[in-house]
């Protein structure tokens, strides 16, 4: 009788996904935005409709961004090639991130070490972008990852679920 329960146990535990990691992302739809990694290229980028591919309005993708954690994006301008954003260590650690570089779509890629301490909010300009566009074209960067330093752990990553949707400045 307890081997019996405990393989219905094991077998829920594996149904349901509890292996102690969150679980994946849904399947991209109109309502959840793009899933990290299966972003698409359609209806992204500089003179897209914003939003589109990932069915996220820009003042969604703002919220989101303001809540990811151990980094959070709490502004960005993209004009021309040159994209700012503003990136916070969200204060859920007491130590020192290093924030090493992000990527994504219309040519996101910055590789530098950025130490933010608790709390803490510094801009990064990236340069040599896809052009933005003209002044109120809507952009969409989709498959955004993020990778950063904690304590002796190198490499981690923070992927996104929703795109940074927005206008060109």
């Amino acid at each position: 009788m307890n081997k019996i329960i405990l393989v219905i146990i094991l077998t829920g535990l594996l149904v349901f996904g509890c292996t102690g990691q969150r679980p994946a992302a849904p399947a991209a739809s109109a309502t959840n935005g793009a899933v990290a990694g299966n972003a698409s290229a359609s209806g992204s980028g500089p003179g897209s409709t914003a939003g589109v591919a990932s069915g996220v309005s820009e003042s969604e993708s703002r919220t989101f961004w303001a809540s990811t954690t151990p980094f959070a994006i709490t502004a960005w301008k993209y004009s021309g090639t040159e994209l700012d954003l503003t990136i916070q260590q969200d204060g859920s650690e007491a130590q020192e991130i290093v924030f090493t570089g992000i990527t994504g779509t219309n040519g996101l890629s910055y590789a530098q070490n950025i130490t933010l301490a608790f709390g803490e909010t510094k801009t990064v300009a990236i340069i040599g972008m896809a052009d933005c566009g003209a002044s109120g074209a809507p952009f969409d960067i989709s498959n955004v990852h993020i990778v950063y330093n904690r304590g002796g752990i190198y490499g981690l990553r923070e992927i996104s679920t929703k795109d940074i949707i927005g206008t060109c400045s």
